[in-house]
Protein backbone atom coordinates (compact mmCIF):
# COMPACT_ATOMS: atom_id res chain seq x y z
CA UNK A 1 0.00 0.00 0.00
CA UNK A 2 1.72 3.08 -0.91
CA UNK A 3 0.68 6.71 0.60
CA UNK A 4 -1.52 7.75 -2.45
CA UNK A 5 -3.43 4.73 -2.17
CA UNK A 6 -4.48 5.52 1.80
CA UNK A 7 -7.71 6.64 2.41
CA UNK A 8 -7.88 9.04 5.44
CA UNK A 9 -10.10 6.82 7.11
CA UNK A 10 -7.70 4.17 7.04
CA UNK A 11 -5.00 5.91 9.03
CA UNK A 12 -5.68 7.85 12.33
CA UNK A 13 -5.85 11.90 12.57
CA UNK A 14 -2.35 11.68 14.15
CA UNK A 15 -0.69 11.06 10.30
CA UNK A 16 -3.28 12.77 8.20
CA UNK A 17 -1.28 15.70 8.37
CA UNK A 18 2.04 14.34 7.81
CA UNK A 19 0.57 12.44 4.77
CA UNK A 20 -0.52 15.94 3.40
CA UNK A 21 2.50 17.54 4.12
CA UNK A 22 4.36 14.11 1.94
CA UNK A 23 1.68 14.82 -1.18
CA UNK A 24 3.00 18.31 -0.88
CA UNK A 25 6.33 18.16 -0.99
CA UNK A 26 6.44 15.41 -3.50
CA UNK A 27 4.22 17.73 -5.92
CA UNK A 28 6.65 20.43 -5.68
CA UNK A 29 9.30 17.67 -6.63
CA UNK A 30 7.32 17.30 -9.34
CA UNK A 31 7.53 21.24 -10.45
CA UNK A 32 10.46 21.85 -9.55
CA UNK A 33 11.30 17.92 -12.79
CA UNK A 34 9.01 20.32 -14.65
CA UNK A 35 11.09 23.40 -14.95
CA UNK A 36 14.23 21.52 -15.26
CA UNK A 37 12.39 19.76 -18.48
CA UNK A 38 11.84 23.27 -19.78
CA UNK A 39 15.36 24.01 -19.86
CA UNK A 40 14.88 26.63 -16.84
CA UNK A 41 16.93 26.72 -13.76
CA UNK A 42 14.53 26.28 -10.46
CA UNK A 43 16.98 27.80 -8.15
CA UNK A 44 17.51 31.41 -10.26
CA UNK A 45 15.82 33.91 -8.74
CA UNK A 46 11.79 34.13 -9.88
CA UNK A 47 11.67 30.82 -9.63
CA UNK A 48 12.82 29.87 -6.17
CA UNK A 49 9.67 29.60 -4.65
CA UNK A 50 7.20 28.41 -8.07
CA UNK A 51 7.00 24.99 -7.13
CA UNK A 52 5.43 25.73 -3.81
CA UNK A 53 3.10 28.37 -5.71
CA UNK A 54 2.20 26.15 -8.33
CA UNK A 55 1.12 23.60 -6.22
CA UNK A 56 -0.89 26.06 -4.33
CA UNK A 57 -2.04 27.28 -7.19
CA UNK A 58 -3.51 23.51 -8.38
CA UNK A 59 -4.91 22.79 -4.99
CA UNK A 60 -7.07 25.50 -5.34
CA UNK A 61 -8.32 24.73 -9.02
CA UNK A 62 -9.03 21.61 -8.04
CA UNK A 63 -10.94 22.34 -5.00
CA UNK A 64 -14.08 21.33 -6.43
CA UNK A 65 -13.37 17.54 -5.80
CA UNK A 66 -13.62 18.02 -2.31
CA UNK A 67 -17.04 19.39 -1.96
CA UNK A 68 -20.51 18.33 -2.97
CA UNK A 69 -23.13 20.24 -4.20
CA UNK A 70 -25.37 19.59 -1.45
CA UNK A 71 -23.01 21.44 0.96
CA UNK A 72 -22.66 24.45 -0.86
CA UNK A 73 -26.73 24.98 -1.37
CA UNK A 74 -27.18 24.07 2.50
CA UNK A 75 -30.64 26.27 3.29
CA UNK A 76 -30.79 28.26 0.11
CA UNK A 77 -33.42 26.55 -1.02
CA UNK A 78 -37.19 28.76 -0.19
CA UNK A 79 -40.82 27.65 -0.48
CA UNK A 80 -42.77 30.20 -2.06
CA UNK A 81 -46.57 29.55 -1.58
CA UNK A 82 -48.14 32.00 -4.17
CA UNK A 83 -45.80 29.77 -7.07
CA UNK A 84 -47.00 26.25 -5.88
CA UNK A 85 -50.22 26.99 -5.91
CA UNK A 86 -49.80 28.24 -9.77
CA UNK A 87 -49.73 25.60 -12.26
CA UNK A 88 -47.21 27.94 -14.56
CA UNK A 89 -44.67 29.34 -12.32
CA UNK A 90 -42.45 30.76 -15.21
CA UNK A 91 -39.17 30.94 -16.31
CA UNK A 92 -36.26 32.42 -13.59
CA UNK A 93 -33.11 33.25 -15.38
CA UNK A 94 -29.83 34.43 -13.93
CA UNK A 95 -27.31 35.71 -16.40
CA UNK A 96 -23.30 36.47 -16.72
CA UNK A 97 -21.52 34.71 -13.64
CA UNK A 98 -18.07 34.75 -14.34
CA UNK A 99 -15.79 31.52 -13.75
CA UNK A 100 -12.64 29.72 -14.60
CA UNK A 101 -12.01 26.07 -15.14
CA UNK A 102 -9.44 24.11 -16.10
CA UNK A 103 -9.52 22.43 -19.38
CA UNK A 104 -8.97 18.39 -19.40
CA UNK A 105 -7.91 18.62 -22.83
CA UNK A 106 -4.61 20.30 -22.35
CA UNK A 107 -4.58 21.29 -18.28
CA UNK A 108 -5.07 25.07 -19.67
CA UNK A 109 -7.83 27.44 -18.28
CA UNK A 110 -10.81 28.33 -19.77
CA UNK A 111 -12.69 31.33 -18.62
CA UNK A 112 -16.25 33.17 -19.30
CA UNK A 113 -19.97 33.30 -18.52
CA UNK A 114 -22.56 30.95 -17.56
CA UNK A 115 -26.38 31.98 -17.69
CA UNK A 116 -28.94 29.44 -15.96
CA UNK A 117 -32.59 29.29 -16.58
CA UNK A 118 -34.60 27.24 -14.77
CA UNK A 119 -38.84 26.37 -14.18
CA UNK A 120 -39.61 26.30 -10.37
CA UNK A 121 -41.84 23.32 -9.07
CA UNK A 122 -43.36 23.27 -5.89
CA UNK A 123 -42.77 27.00 -5.00
CA UNK A 124 -39.15 26.07 -4.63
CA UNK A 125 -36.48 28.63 -5.38
CA UNK A 126 -33.18 28.40 -5.04
CA UNK A 127 -31.38 32.00 -3.65
CA UNK A 128 -29.52 33.76 -6.53
CA UNK A 129 -25.99 33.68 -4.26
CA UNK A 130 -26.02 29.90 -4.43
CA UNK A 131 -25.95 30.14 -8.30
CA UNK A 132 -22.57 31.55 -8.18
CA UNK A 133 -21.39 29.00 -5.46
CA UNK A 134 -23.02 26.30 -7.47
CA UNK A 135 -20.30 27.18 -10.58
CA UNK A 136 -17.78 27.93 -8.67
CA UNK A 137 -17.61 24.60 -7.15
CA UNK A 138 -17.87 22.52 -10.61
CA UNK A 139 -15.45 25.15 -12.22
CA UNK A 140 -13.08 23.97 -9.66
CA UNK A 141 -12.22 20.55 -11.58
CA UNK A 142 -10.24 19.16 -14.60
CA UNK A 143 -13.00 19.00 -17.21
CA UNK A 144 -14.32 19.78 -20.71
CA UNK A 145 -16.50 23.02 -21.25
CA UNK A 146 -19.15 20.46 -22.19
CA UNK A 147 -18.53 18.60 -18.86
CA UNK A 148 -19.05 21.45 -16.55
CA UNK A 149 -22.06 22.54 -18.84
CA UNK A 150 -23.88 19.41 -18.34
CA UNK A 151 -23.05 18.64 -14.97
CA UNK A 152 -24.48 21.85 -13.79
CA UNK A 153 -27.77 20.73 -15.21
CA UNK A 154 -27.67 17.91 -13.08
CA UNK A 155 -27.06 19.28 -10.25
CA UNK A 156 -29.66 22.28 -9.97
CA UNK A 157 -31.80 19.19 -10.92
CA UNK A 158 -30.72 17.20 -8.19
CA UNK A 159 -30.67 20.33 -5.92
CA UNK A 160 -33.95 22.15 -6.28
CA UNK A 161 -36.34 19.86 -8.28
CA UNK A 162 -37.15 22.12 -10.68
CA UNK A 163 -39.58 21.05 -13.86
CA UNK A 164 -36.69 21.98 -15.97
CA UNK A 165 -33.03 23.62 -16.16
CA UNK A 166 -31.11 25.24 -18.90
CA UNK A 167 -27.47 26.34 -19.11
CA UNK A 168 -24.96 27.82 -21.51
CA UNK A 169 -21.55 28.23 -20.69
CA UNK A 170 -19.53 31.07 -23.14
CA UNK A 171 -15.79 30.11 -22.85
CA UNK A 172 -12.35 31.26 -24.10
CA UNK A 173 -9.89 28.30 -23.95
CA UNK A 174 -6.42 29.53 -23.70
CA UNK A 175 -3.48 27.65 -25.29
CA UNK A 176 -0.46 28.19 -27.33
CA UNK A 177 -0.82 26.59 -30.07
CA UNK A 178 -3.38 28.00 -31.36
CA UNK A 179 -4.54 32.08 -31.56
CA UNK A 180 -7.66 32.75 -28.97
CA UNK A 181 -11.08 33.16 -31.56
CA UNK A 182 -14.32 33.24 -30.67
CA UNK A 183 -16.05 31.78 -27.15
CA UNK A 184 -16.95 28.27 -27.41
CA UNK A 185 -20.45 27.91 -26.47
CA UNK A 186 -21.91 24.65 -24.67
CA UNK A 187 -25.66 24.20 -24.31
CA UNK A 188 -27.32 21.96 -21.87
CA UNK A 189 -31.14 21.53 -21.04
CA UNK A 190 -33.18 18.79 -19.28
CA UNK A 191 -37.07 18.10 -17.76
CA UNK A 192 -39.48 20.43 -19.40
CA UNK A 193 -36.61 22.58 -21.27
CA UNK A 194 -36.84 19.33 -23.30
CA UNK A 195 -40.04 17.20 -23.88
CA UNK A 196 -42.65 20.88 -23.79
CA UNK A 197 -42.42 22.89 -26.31
CA UNK A 198 -44.49 25.89 -24.45
CA UNK A 199 -41.67 25.38 -21.71
CA UNK A 200 -38.87 25.50 -24.42
CA UNK A 201 -40.32 28.95 -25.45
CA UNK A 202 -40.43 30.42 -22.49
CA UNK A 203 -36.93 29.56 -21.68
CA UNK A 204 -35.91 30.52 -25.15
CA UNK A 205 -37.76 34.09 -24.41
CA UNK A 206 -35.69 34.30 -21.10
CA UNK A 207 -32.91 34.24 -22.15
CA UNK A 208 -33.28 36.69 -24.71
CA UNK A 209 -34.93 39.20 -22.73
CA UNK A 210 -32.48 38.78 -20.44
CA UNK A 211 -29.76 39.70 -23.19
CA UNK A 212 -27.85 36.31 -23.91
CA UNK A 213 -28.21 36.04 -27.74
CA UNK A 214 -26.13 32.97 -27.98
CA UNK A 215 -28.63 30.15 -27.33
CA UNK A 216 -28.40 29.23 -30.87
CA UNK A 217 -24.87 29.01 -31.10
CA UNK A 218 -23.82 26.40 -29.00
CA UNK A 219 -21.08 23.86 -30.23
CA UNK A 220 -23.45 21.01 -31.43
CA UNK A 221 -19.88 18.97 -31.26
CA UNK A 222 -17.99 18.34 -27.45
CA UNK A 223 -14.81 21.02 -27.36
CA UNK A 224 -12.98 17.92 -26.30
CA UNK A 225 -12.87 15.57 -28.95
CA UNK A 226 -11.47 17.57 -31.83
CA UNK A 227 -8.44 18.01 -29.23
CA UNK A 228 -7.99 14.24 -28.25
CA UNK A 229 -8.19 12.81 -31.88
CA UNK A 230 -5.59 16.10 -33.41
CA UNK A 231 -2.96 15.06 -30.17
CA UNK A 232 -3.41 11.19 -30.48
CA UNK A 233 -3.00 11.49 -34.28
CA UNK A 234 -0.25 13.90 -34.40
CA UNK A 235 1.96 13.20 -31.44
CA UNK A 236 3.06 9.42 -31.45
CA UNK A 237 6.74 10.26 -29.55
CA UNK A 238 7.96 12.50 -27.53
CA UNK A 239 11.36 14.11 -26.91
CA UNK A 240 13.73 13.65 -23.62
CA UNK A 241 12.47 16.82 -22.63
CA UNK A 242 8.84 16.16 -23.47
CA UNK A 243 9.08 12.61 -21.42
CA UNK A 244 10.37 15.16 -18.48
CA UNK A 245 7.50 17.38 -18.93
CA UNK A 246 5.23 14.27 -19.02
CA UNK A 247 6.59 12.79 -15.82
CA UNK A 248 6.31 15.70 -13.58
CA UNK A 249 2.45 16.62 -14.90
CA UNK A 250 1.48 13.26 -14.00
CA UNK A 251 3.62 13.06 -10.35
CA UNK A 252 1.63 16.55 -9.76
CA UNK A 253 -2.14 15.24 -10.98
CA UNK A 254 -1.08 12.06 -8.74
CA UNK A 255 -0.35 14.40 -5.78
CA UNK A 256 -3.79 16.02 -5.92
CA UNK A 257 -5.54 13.29 -4.50
CA UNK A 258 -8.86 13.22 -7.28
CA UNK A 259 -9.41 9.75 -6.49
CA UNK A 260 -7.68 7.94 -9.60
CA UNK A 261 -9.59 10.01 -11.70
CA UNK A 262 -6.59 11.77 -12.70
CA UNK A 263 -5.72 8.37 -14.97
CA UNK A 264 -8.22 9.50 -17.37
CA UNK A 265 -6.22 12.66 -18.19
CA UNK A 266 -3.49 11.62 -20.44
CA UNK A 267 -4.43 13.28 -23.23
CA UNK A 268 -4.48 16.23 -21.60
CA UNK A 269 -0.90 15.67 -20.00
CA UNK A 270 0.20 15.15 -23.84
CA UNK A 271 -1.12 18.48 -25.14
CA UNK A 272 0.21 20.15 -22.18
CA UNK A 273 3.43 18.85 -22.74
CA UNK A 274 3.29 20.28 -26.31
CA UNK A 275 1.82 23.19 -25.05
CA UNK A 276 4.18 24.12 -22.60
CA UNK A 277 6.86 23.48 -25.35
CA UNK A 278 5.22 26.26 -28.01
CA UNK A 279 4.82 28.43 -24.63
CA UNK A 280 8.70 28.67 -24.30
CA UNK A 281 9.93 28.34 -28.15
CA UNK A 282 11.36 31.81 -27.59
CA UNK A 283 14.29 30.44 -25.40
CA UNK A 284 15.27 29.32 -28.84
CA UNK A 285 15.23 32.82 -30.76
CA UNK A 286 17.81 35.65 -30.30
CA UNK A 287 18.33 39.27 -31.73
CA UNK A 288 20.71 38.21 -34.22
CA UNK A 289 18.12 35.78 -36.15
CA UNK A 290 15.50 38.67 -36.77
CA UNK A 291 16.92 39.55 -40.17
CA UNK A 292 17.57 43.26 -40.37
CA UNK A 293 16.31 44.73 -43.74
CA UNK A 294 14.51 47.88 -43.52
CA UNK A 295 13.34 47.79 -47.17
CA UNK A 296 9.39 48.47 -47.63
CA UNK A 297 7.30 45.79 -46.57
CA UNK A 298 4.08 46.53 -48.14
CA UNK A 299 3.49 43.51 -50.13
CA UNK A 300 1.84 40.40 -49.35
CA UNK A 301 3.97 36.87 -48.77
CA UNK A 302 3.05 33.79 -48.23
CA UNK A 303 2.39 33.32 -44.39
CA UNK A 304 4.54 30.09 -43.45
CA UNK A 305 7.96 32.57 -44.80
CA UNK A 306 7.42 35.10 -42.90
CA UNK A 307 6.43 33.29 -40.34
CA UNK A 308 9.58 31.38 -40.01
CA UNK A 309 11.56 34.15 -41.21
CA UNK A 310 10.18 36.88 -38.33
CA UNK A 311 9.47 34.45 -35.05
CA UNK A 312 12.57 32.36 -35.90
CA UNK A 313 10.85 29.01 -35.30
CA UNK A 314 13.74 27.53 -37.13
CA UNK A 315 16.15 28.40 -34.37
CA UNK A 316 17.08 25.43 -32.32
CA UNK A 317 16.53 26.26 -28.32
CA UNK A 318 19.41 25.56 -25.71
CA UNK A 319 17.61 22.96 -24.45
CA UNK A 320 15.98 20.85 -27.32
CA UNK A 321 14.11 21.61 -30.54
CA UNK A 322 10.95 23.92 -30.70
CA UNK A 323 8.28 22.98 -32.38
CA UNK A 324 7.17 24.22 -35.82
CA UNK A 325 3.82 26.28 -36.53
CA UNK A 326 1.48 24.54 -38.53
CA UNK A 327 2.40 24.31 -42.17
CA UNK A 328 -0.15 27.00 -44.73
CA UNK A 329 -0.13 26.21 -48.38
CA UNK A 330 0.87 29.12 -50.45
CA UNK A 331 -2.49 29.09 -52.56
CA UNK A 332 -4.65 29.71 -49.66
CA UNK A 333 -5.60 33.49 -49.77
CA UNK A 334 -7.34 32.72 -46.51
CA UNK A 335 -3.48 32.44 -44.72
CA UNK A 336 -1.86 35.33 -46.99
CA UNK A 337 -0.12 37.56 -44.65
CA UNK A 338 0.90 41.31 -45.43
CA UNK A 339 4.14 42.03 -43.58
CA UNK A 340 2.71 44.97 -42.38
CA UNK A 341 -0.45 43.17 -40.95
CA UNK A 342 0.39 41.60 -37.58
CA UNK A 343 -0.40 37.73 -37.68
CA UNK A 344 -2.52 37.84 -34.16
CA UNK A 345 -4.11 41.03 -35.00
CA UNK A 346 -5.44 39.60 -38.12
CA UNK A 347 -6.61 36.72 -36.43
CA UNK A 348 -8.31 38.10 -33.67
CA UNK A 349 -10.89 39.56 -35.72
CA UNK A 350 -9.43 43.37 -35.92
CA UNK A 351 -10.64 44.65 -39.21
CA UNK A 352 -8.19 45.37 -42.11
CA UNK A 353 -9.48 48.70 -42.30
CA UNK A 354 -8.90 48.86 -39.02
CA UNK A 355 -5.16 47.98 -39.06
CA UNK A 356 -5.15 50.39 -42.10
CA UNK A 357 -6.06 53.60 -40.09
CA UNK A 358 -3.73 52.31 -37.14
CA UNK A 359 -1.29 52.43 -39.36
CA UNK A 360 -1.91 56.07 -40.53
CA UNK A 361 -2.68 56.62 -37.07
CA UNK A 362 1.06 55.90 -36.05
CA UNK A 363 3.03 56.39 -39.34
CA UNK A 364 1.17 59.88 -40.40
CA UNK A 365 1.88 61.52 -37.06
CA UNK A 366 4.97 63.17 -35.95
CA UNK A 367 7.19 60.22 -37.83
CA UNK A 368 5.87 57.75 -35.04
CA UNK A 369 6.40 54.26 -35.82
CA UNK A 370 4.81 50.65 -34.15
CA UNK A 371 2.39 49.04 -33.63
CA UNK A 372 -0.25 46.49 -31.69
CA UNK A 373 0.83 42.99 -31.15
CA UNK A 374 -1.18 40.38 -29.24
CA UNK A 375 0.79 38.11 -27.27
CA UNK A 376 0.63 35.27 -24.56
CA UNK A 377 2.99 34.24 -22.26
CA UNK A 378 3.10 32.20 -19.45
CA UNK A 379 3.70 33.24 -15.69
CA UNK A 380 6.71 32.09 -14.28
CA UNK A 381 5.45 32.33 -11.16
CA UNK A 382 2.75 30.11 -11.36
CA UNK A 383 3.13 28.45 -14.48
CA UNK A 384 -0.51 29.76 -15.68
CA UNK A 385 -1.19 32.25 -19.02
CA UNK A 386 -1.87 35.64 -19.35
CA UNK A 387 -2.26 37.30 -22.42
CA UNK A 388 -3.13 40.80 -23.88
CA UNK A 389 -1.97 43.34 -26.30
CA UNK A 390 1.55 44.88 -26.26
CA UNK A 391 1.13 48.56 -27.77
CA UNK A 392 4.96 50.03 -29.29
CA UNK A 393 5.29 53.65 -30.54
CA UNK A 394 8.66 55.07 -31.20
CA UNK A 395 10.42 57.97 -33.09
CA UNK A 396 13.29 56.70 -35.16
CA UNK A 397 16.25 59.00 -35.84
CA UNK A 398 16.13 58.53 -39.39
CA UNK A 399 13.45 57.11 -41.85
CA UNK A 400 15.91 54.27 -42.81
CA UNK A 401 16.66 53.43 -39.30
CA UNK A 402 13.32 51.52 -38.90
CA UNK A 403 11.51 47.83 -38.06
CA UNK A 404 8.87 46.31 -39.93
CA UNK A 405 5.96 45.03 -38.76
CA UNK A 406 7.06 41.49 -38.82
CA UNK A 407 10.39 42.18 -37.23
CA UNK A 408 8.42 44.11 -34.16
CA UNK A 409 6.07 40.84 -33.72
CA UNK A 410 9.02 39.03 -33.82
CA UNK A 411 10.50 40.74 -31.04
CA UNK A 412 7.62 40.07 -29.28
CA UNK A 413 7.60 36.98 -29.18
CA UNK A 414 11.20 35.87 -29.18
CA UNK A 415 10.25 37.61 -25.33
CA UNK A 416 6.60 36.23 -24.61
CA UNK A 417 6.87 32.87 -25.28
CA UNK A 418 9.02 31.78 -22.57
CA UNK A 419 8.61 31.78 -18.50
CA UNK A 420 7.51 35.42 -18.09
CA UNK A 421 6.12 38.48 -16.23
CA UNK A 422 4.83 41.50 -17.92
CA UNK A 423 7.02 44.14 -16.84
CA UNK A 424 10.19 42.10 -18.09
CA UNK A 425 8.25 41.62 -21.35
CA UNK A 426 7.79 45.15 -21.85
CA UNK A 427 11.54 46.02 -20.18
CA UNK A 428 13.19 43.31 -23.09
CA UNK A 429 11.17 44.58 -25.89
CA UNK A 430 12.07 48.00 -25.23
CA UNK A 431 15.50 47.10 -25.09
CA UNK A 432 15.42 45.37 -27.88
CA UNK A 433 14.06 48.09 -30.08
CA UNK A 434 17.17 50.15 -29.32
CA UNK A 435 19.36 48.23 -29.82
CA UNK A 436 18.34 47.49 -33.45
CA UNK A 437 17.42 51.18 -34.33
CA UNK A 438 18.19 53.48 -31.18
CA UNK A 439 15.15 55.22 -31.86
CA UNK A 440 14.94 59.12 -30.59
CA UNK A 441 11.71 58.14 -28.35
CA UNK A 442 10.54 55.13 -27.18
CA UNK A 443 6.78 53.72 -25.77
CA UNK A 444 5.96 49.98 -24.74
CA UNK A 445 3.07 49.10 -23.03
CA UNK A 446 1.31 46.21 -22.15
CA UNK A 447 -2.08 45.66 -21.09
CA UNK A 448 -2.78 41.84 -20.20
CA UNK A 449 -5.15 39.43 -18.11
CA UNK A 450 -3.69 36.79 -15.81
CA UNK A 451 -4.84 33.46 -14.54
CA UNK A 452 -2.37 33.17 -11.47
CA UNK A 453 -5.19 35.58 -9.83
CA UNK A 454 -7.93 32.62 -10.85
CA UNK A 455 -5.51 30.17 -9.10
CA UNK A 456 -5.57 32.20 -5.83
CA UNK A 457 -9.32 32.21 -5.58
CA UNK A 458 -9.47 35.59 -6.95
CA UNK A 459 -12.67 36.23 -9.02
CA UNK A 460 -11.46 39.07 -10.77
CA UNK A 461 -11.55 37.41 -14.30
CA UNK A 462 -11.72 40.52 -16.81
CA UNK A 463 -9.19 42.50 -14.68
CA UNK A 464 -5.81 43.20 -16.96
CA UNK A 465 -2.78 44.92 -15.76
CA UNK A 466 -1.28 47.77 -17.70
CA UNK A 467 2.15 48.85 -17.26
CA UNK A 468 4.88 51.25 -19.67
CA UNK A 469 8.10 51.66 -20.27
CA UNK A 470 9.24 55.01 -22.00
CA UNK A 471 12.37 56.28 -23.50
CA UNK A 472 12.97 59.92 -24.17
CA UNK A 473 11.48 62.53 -22.41
CA UNK A 474 11.72 65.65 -24.98
CA UNK A 475 9.63 62.85 -27.26
CA UNK A 476 7.39 60.89 -24.48
CA UNK A 477 4.21 63.08 -24.76
CA UNK A 478 4.23 62.84 -28.45
CA UNK A 479 4.97 59.02 -28.18
CA UNK A 480 2.03 58.64 -25.42
CA UNK A 481 -0.69 60.66 -27.35
CA UNK A 482 0.31 57.91 -30.28
CA UNK A 483 -0.25 54.74 -28.43
CA UNK A 484 -3.18 56.31 -26.90
CA UNK A 485 -4.81 56.33 -30.39
CA UNK A 486 -4.18 53.34 -30.99
CA UNK A 487 -5.47 51.62 -27.71
CA UNK A 488 -8.71 53.41 -28.61
CA UNK A 489 -8.69 52.21 -31.74
CA UNK A 490 -7.92 48.58 -31.36
CA UNK A 491 -10.05 48.27 -27.60
CA UNK A 492 -13.16 50.19 -28.38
Amino acid sequence: MTIDSVTPAQVPKRRRRWMREMRFDRMKAAVVLLLEGLGENPSREGLRDTPERVVKAWQEMTSGYKQSSTDVVGRGIFNEPDLASRSSSGVVCVRDIHFASTSSENLLPFFGRCHVAYAPQNGAVLGLSKFARLIGLFSKKIQSQHQLTTELVRAISREVNPKGVAVIVEAQHLGFRTVMGSPVITFASNGSFETDMVAQQEMRAAFLLNGVSSLGKFASTPHSEVSERSFLTEKNSLSHEGIMLKTALEALLTGLDLNGIEQGFRVGVGNCVDELLHATAGYGMSISSIPSSTANTSTSVDNSEVLSEATGWSTPRDHGSSPSPPSVSSTDTENQLEIGTPRWNRESGIAQKDLTALSQCLNGTDGIEGGCFQFQSMCEHHLLPFQGRIYIGYIPKSPQATLPKHQLEAIVSMYSLRLQLQERITEQIALAIEEMVEPVGLVVMGRASHMCMVARGVRAHSSTTVNTVVRGEKTASILEQGVSAMIDLVEK
